[in-house]
């Protein structure tokens, strides 16, 4: 049962932010597998160990659509450029010390830090699947003798379960994105190195259908 796009724009902030945030790791990751295939295509017999045989029809020569005598490639005069600005905030600092110099040899451990130079990436983490284990206690009352066992968070009812925000990225894949059962759960394979069922898949788009339909 897939849903409907009114349906999805049903969610709350909350569940489209954690949307985003996926799709942030699938970008990063199809970006490495893009560069991969296109390393991979460059490659012949002339730059690689590969046989003549295998270079195939030589492609032609693209050609630039821009007509002759215009404006040339890049940016333009006037144009106001855009860079990267430094963050105040960074979500990570990693120091990198000076432990001698490399003019003389001389130890500077103790030397005082007299300047720091800063510059920042901005990436994106790797995603990977993380698997949370709820443990309950179980104990018996030395008054009655009564088992008592501790709840667990609500939703948490099945031994083993996909959480809701994986559950979401199945449902986005599939019923937003219009992505076939397996190649959903082959994009989630690739992203996460976790692939579902496809009844699992379905399981998620009917559950959210019944919440927001």
């Amino acid at each position: 049962m897939e849903l409907k796009r009114e349906q999805l724009e049903q969610l709350n902030k909350e569940q489209l932010i954690e949307m985003m945030e996926e799709l942030q790791g699938i970008i990063a990751r199809q970006g490495a597998r893009i560069q991969a295939l296109e390393d991979q295509l460059a490659k012949n017999s002339g730059n690689s160990g590969k046989p003549p045989s295998s270079d195939g029809l030589k492609k032609a020569r693209r050609q630039s659509l821009r007509e002759k005598g215009k404006r040339a490639s890049g940016g333009q005069p006037g144009h106001a450029g855009h860079q990267l600005e430094m963050t105040a905030r960074p979500d990570e600092i990693i120091r990198h010390g000076v432990a001698c110099c490399p003019q003389c040899a001389t130890r500077l451990d103790r030397v005082a830090v007299s300047g720091i130079e800063k510059r920042q990436v901005v990436d994106v983490p790797v995603p990977r699947v993380r698997v949370v284990e709820h443990q309950g206690e179980i104990k018996q009352c030395p008054g009655c003798g009564q088992v008592v066992k501790a709840a667990f968070p609500a939703g948490v009812k099945a031994q083993v379960q996909y959480g809701p925000n994986l559950q979401s990225h199945m449902v986005y894949l599939h019923a937003y994105q219009l992505l076939p059962l397996a190649r959903t759960a082959e994009v989630l394979e690739a992203v996460y190195g976790h692939r579902p069922s496809e009844a699992a898949i379905l399981t998620a788009s009917q559950r959210l259908a019944l919440k927001f339909g």
